[in-house]
């Protein structure tokens, strides 16, 4: 156990090779299935009687049972051992984050919806901040996808500076739905904040342009030329250079700055 809390799956799972009470077996399959052995860990499941294991140990054992069937592609298998868990006293949160994940890979947007409101209203299981903060953001990610933008901001609106791991992303995704609602000074916010979070190359070339455009539909045009400039000094080989360059000249044409726009045209 010792291993597994401090991510080392593979090296329990090994010191666990000769195990053969059913309690040391659900270890074993737990650390198999963490380190991505799921065939091995629906085997050694499969011999063990749960009604020999504490109640938290066995729902832990299905938890990850749950998780090999749906990396091996048995997503209904899936499915079948998460329900149960929706009741668990400790788990219950952990089980409606996969069993949405489950129904957003079947396109059930709106089932996955109704599962992480349930786990995120759930009061026994407070869960980690990185569980809290993934079920928010899958919350609403499913909320932007059946475009209810202003479920999106409220879901994610008071918790920005609290999603941990998901951050970045949710960022992002706050900034897209200000956007969609004509909130463009607070869409030009929530790009600057996912700036400030360190995104991959793609992601931050794509928030400058989608910064330098919520400025320029909030009429901050020194804003908007800062990030177009930004953009084209950043990334001079990107497929999406037009792009800034129109915008960089768009921005200087609502300054005043007439040549510096025809420059920026020409370009283009």
């Amino acid at each position: 156990r010792v291993l597994l809390n401090v991510g080392r799956a593979e090296e329990a799972a090994e010191a666990l090779s000769d195990a053969s009470s059913m309690q040391a077996l659900a270890w074993r399959t737990i650390a198999l299935s963490r380190a991505g052995r799921h065939s091995q860990a629906i085997a050694i499941a499969q011999q063990i009687d749960r009604r020999d294991l504490a109640a938290d140990l066995a729902d832990a054992l299905t938890l990850h049972t749950a998780d090999s069937e749906r990396h091996l592609g048995n997503a209904t298998r899936a499915a079948e051992l998460l329900r149960p868990l929706l009741d668990s006293p400790r788990l219950a949160r952990e089980a409606a984050l996969r069993l949405a994940e489950v129904s957003i890979e079947a396109d059930d947007t709106q089932a996955a919806v109704g599962l992480l409101e349930r786990a995120l209203a759930h009061s026994s299981d407070g869960g980690t901040p990185d569980l809290c903060a993934a079920l928010r953001y899958q919350l609403a990610w499913c909320r932007y996808q059946l475009d209810d933008h202003r479920a999106v901001v409220d879901v994610l609106g008071e918790h920005a500076c609290a999603m941990a791991a998901f951050a970045a992303p949710s960022a992002l995704l706050l900034g897209e739905a200000h956007a969609s609602l004509g909130r463009h000074s607070d869409a030009a916010a929530s790009f600057t904040h996912a700036l400030t979070l360190g995104l991959p190359d793609e992601q931050a070339e794509q928030t400058l342009l989608r910064l330098g455009e919520s400025c320029a539909a909030a009429h901050d045009w020194t804003t908007s030329a800062t990030a177009f400039a930004q953009h084209r000094s950043s990334y001079p080989d990107s497929s999406r250079w037009f792009q800034a360059a129109f915008g960089a000249g768009w921005a200087a044409e609502n300054q005043g700055h007439h040549e510096r726009a025809i420059e920026q045209y020409r370009i283009v």
